[in-house]
């Protein structure tokens, strides 16, 4: 499945790795000392300027690998929320189908006969079926979902 969403999320994945593989090389080098007080002014200055690199380098990777992992949860909730609306989806499904057994088997046998205790048993028991299919998805599924963090909506 390639949406959009799918893309975007492609889209910033490309960008943390690359951001992640350019600081990489800076952020992973021996910390530059500090020189002594008494060095020289451009030794000094040139030192102060290599720390620097280093920690914009540390802080691009910290970044990046958040954004990773951010990318990587918000797929596991999409992919999530996928088997959830198929999981629906089949439930659904299946109700409908016990509902016309049901609805058969009710049909199938005349008022006082001796198939009256099976087609009871029958019905009984796809009952059964429809109410642990009901457990599946009970009514608070159906619900507003909760606020999200940041959802100023609620």
């Amino acid at each position: 499945m390639s949406t959009e969403f799918d893309q975007a999320l492609g889209e910033i994945r490309t960008y943390a790795k690359n951001q992640f593989e350019g600081a990489l090389p800076t952020a992973s080098r021996t910390p530059t000392p500090t020189p002594p007080p008494t060095a020289p002014a451009a030794d000094r200055e040139t030192a102060k300027q290599k720390q620097a690199e280093e920690a914009k380098a540390q802080g691009t990777l910290a970044s990046a690998f958040a954004q990773l992992g951010d990318v990587d949860r918000t797929e596991q909730k999409a992919k999530g929320y996928v088997d959830v609306v198929a999981l629906m989806h089949t439930t659904a499904t299946t109700a409908a189908q016990v509902c016309l057994s049901i609805g058969a088997l009710m049909s199938t046998a005349p008022s006082g006969s001796v198939t009256d205790d099976v087609v009871n048993a029958r019905i009984h028991a796809l009952s059964g079926v429809l109410t642990a299919l009901a457990q599946l998805s009970p009514a608070s599924l159906w619900a507003d979902p909760p606020a999200q963090s940041g959802d100023s909506s609620k």
